[in-house]
């Protein structure tokens, strides 16, 4: 009987020196490019990856801030190595999903919790949050509630990323202070996910403090600490 050897490889991203693509095969197939997914070529020809979030230490989902469909998400099964899912988003052209995370389920039959995305768009001084609720096939998501922080605690407020504690029914986001220019993080309520628009006011803070001076887009929250990224300067 013939022994078939197979390997794992993987891409990386030369621009920001990350993987974008984990897979398994045999021969020469980590050379070739035929009989890949769209959004494998999409980054092949002009990466542009942003935020990701794991789910069940199982499914990876990988935003890409792709302008004429206003968002791309993949969903990777890493048991596997395969891509089980691709979609479109259209959350808008300068959407670039700094950071994603799980919320909670919005209904018991729901395969996969809802997943926020934090817009991002430094071009029209959108930072607004939105929720999906994600079809238990993957096929398709419903946008069932859009946040955003409108309130005049800064002269000046640029809210990056939004970050979800499910666990504590807690939402944070980070802005820069306009007096100082420090980063500072405020904790809100996680909202209802009865209410389909959602606006934050400084009333609404529930606390606060500075976090670091150069946090740089991503962060998530494990056992009650965050992790964030961040831009050091020397």
């Amino acid at each position: 009987m013939e022994e078939k050897i197979y390997y794992v490889y993987a891409y990386i991203r030369l621009d920001t020196n990350t993987y974008f693509y984990i897979g398994k095969g045999k021969d020469n197939r980590y050379l070739r490019l035929d009989n890949r997914k769209q959004h494998f070529m999409n980054i092949v020809n002009k990466s542009n990856a942003q935020g990701a979030a794991i789910y069940a230490d199982r499914y990876v989902f990988q935003f890409d801030a792709e302008k004429n469909v206003g968002g791309y998400m993949s969903v990777v099964d890493i048991n596997n190595m395969e891509v089980v899912s691709e979609f479109a988003l259209n959350l808008g052209a300068e959407c670039h999903g700094n950071n994603i995370c799980f919320g909670k389920k919005y209904s018991v039959d729901d395969t996969f919790p809802t997943l926020y995305i934090s817009e991002g768009d430094s071009i029209n001084e959108r930072f607004r949050c939105f929720v999906l609720r994600l079809a238990n096939d993957l096929s398709t998501f419903t946008i069932v509630q859009t946040i955003e922080f409108v309130g005049e605690r800064y002269e000046s407020s640029r809210q990056r990323d939004w970050i979800v504690d499910a666990e504590n029914n807690l939402l944070y986001t980070y802005s820069k202070n306009g007096i100082n220019q420090e980063t500072e993080l405020l904790q809100f309520g996680l909202p209802s996910l009865d209410n389909s628009n959602i606006e934050l006011s400084d009333s609404d803070i529930k606390d606060s403090g500075i976090v670091y001076e150069f946090i740089n887009q991503g962060c998530c929250i494990i056992n009650g600490k965050f992790y964030f990224a961040f831009i050091k300067k020397n």
